[in-house]
């Protein structure tokens, strides 16, 4: 894989500046312990005064708690902490949640890193505003994401709407629907109702979509709120690279450069740093495992059907739609809440979704058989990649499964299978190179070439 270089800055509309140049600068300030610039531009006035809602019956938020009960991310002299309590360093705060007296222990940046079920505990008891969760979440976003350019683009005004309604639930003690006033992300290739959604191309840069993906519009039903859309840092989810022209660079949370993985980039990377616990992705060929493992998060590619997708993928049905999270427990109930047949994806399975999260505790692993292979008869596997691996498998066998070590029969012809498929499947793309393939990626535009 050729190393993150950055292609030309993104387009004007978007939130904050997204040319490699500033991400390297943002991360240089990070390591002198400098003052960060500010990553987009003020709202417009609506937004500052929805900002302001105030959330009569509940206790005061934490937002408005004095800078004094804050730990700062950076030592006396300026440095950088280290990192602790499984958060990367690019995500700042270092302590972890604390949930005393009312939740007056808590550094308003922990709520980012709040569970579904913390959140609706504290909801229920009215210790914490829908509200104050999306202004909380909200700032937390704009002051990390220089560093890590996980967003493509906010939804304020979305996210402080349902928020509101959210909270007329919880303050009349009417019955929560299964994600009541929790936050969610969406990837920039997943439709969104008067959202500009560029799925991560200068071909489609600007697309207003007038009708919300099934995912989207479920994970609404179910009372979840939206924050924004995410990065899917490469061009049309071709590759494994946290980089695209129109988004720049996605770092990746535990080290400024590194690559975070793809295409669900920006998903993975914001469910590390504390931008809320749930995060919509979609895996052909590991564009939800691949992030979900660089970044440190949970994810998993569900069986296909099982959350509808739409628009059909170009890539022989290979796409699922999936969670990432910071927990088994959310992944669950997203999944949960996005499943489900739907009349636009004629693959959905038809049965209905189970309460996926209830499961956990009683499921067991003995006798279920698992394969495994260490590297698909054919890939180079980094020897500490390939321990912790291992240590997984242990585990595995320690509860009961049955592990069968395979390799596929295919495995050896593995490099050259791919490089044979993937072009055919973007192969539909090869009417846009004559007015778009100096703002495309150079290595897509090269593989639709040869």
């Amino acid at each position: 894989q050729r190393p993150l270089n950055g292609s030309g800055p993104a387009g004007p509309d978007r939130p904050a500046a997204r040319s490699a140049k500033r991400a390297d600068q943002a991360g240089l300030a990070l390591h002198q312990g400098a003052v960060r610039p500010k990553p987009w531009p003020s709202p417009p006035k609506d937004s500052d005064e929805a900002f302001s809602y105030p959330s009569p019956g509940f206790a005061k938020g934490y937002c408005a708690f004095p800078a004094s009960v804050k730990e700062k991310s950076c030592d006396s002299a300026g440095n950088p902490k280290l990192a602790r309590h499984g958060r990367p360093l690019q995500a700042g705060n270092c302590r972890p949640p604390r949930l005393q007296d009312g939740g007056s222990e808590m550094n308003p940046d922990d709520i980012g890193f709040l569970g579904v079920r913390d959140l609706m505990g504290l909801y229920r008891a009215r210790k914490l505003s829908p509200v104050e969760v999306v202004q909380a979440t909200l700032a937390r976003i704009e002051r990390i994401e220089p560093r890590v350019n996980a967003m493509m683009r906010l939804t304020p005004e979305i996210a402080l709407t349902a928020a509101k309604r959210s909270e007329t639930v919880f303050m009349q003690r009417e019955t929560p629907r299964l994600l009541e006033g929790i936050p969610f992300t969406i990837k920039d290739l997943q439709h969104t109702k008067g959202v500009q959604t560029d799925f991560a191309s200068a071909v489609t840069q600007g697309t207003i979509p007038d009708v919300d993906a099934p995912c989207v519009s479920r994970l609404y039903a179910a009372g979840g709120m939206m924050l924004g859309k995410t990065t899917s840092a490469a061009e049309w989810g071709w590759k494994g690279v946290s980089e695209a022209p129109i988004s720049g660079i996605t770092h990746n949370p535990w080290g400024h450069g590194l690559n975070a993985g793809a295409s669900s980039s920006g998903a993975g990377v914001g469910a590390a740093c504390g931008y809320g616990p749930l995060h919509q992705g979609g895996d052909g060929a590991g564009s939800i495992r691949m992030p979900a493992h660089f970044s440190g998060v949970y994810g998993f590619k569900p069986t296909h059907g099982r959350v509808a997708s739409w628009p059909m993928s170009n890539n022989e049905l290979a796409t699922h739609i999936g969670p990432l999270t910071r927990s088994v427990e959310d992944a669950a109930l997203m999944t949960e809440a996005m499943a489900g047949p739907h009349p636009w994806d004629y693959t959905s399975l038809e049965a209905p979704p189970q309460h996926y999260a209830g499961q956990l505790k009683a499921a067991s692993m003995r006798g279920k058989r698992i394969a495994y292979s260490p590297d698909l008869g054919h890939a180079r596997v980094d020897p500490e990649v390939a321990e912790a691996v291992a240590r997984a498998i242990r585990v595995f066998e320690e509860m009961g499964a049955i592990i069968e070590e395979v390799s596929p029969p295919w495995g050896k012809l593995g490099p050259e299978l791919i490089r044979f498929f993937w072009p055919a499947v973007y192969a539909g793309r090869v009417e846009y190179l004559p007015q778009f393939a100096n703002r495309m990626d150079p290595g897509f535009v090269a593989m639709l070439r040869d």
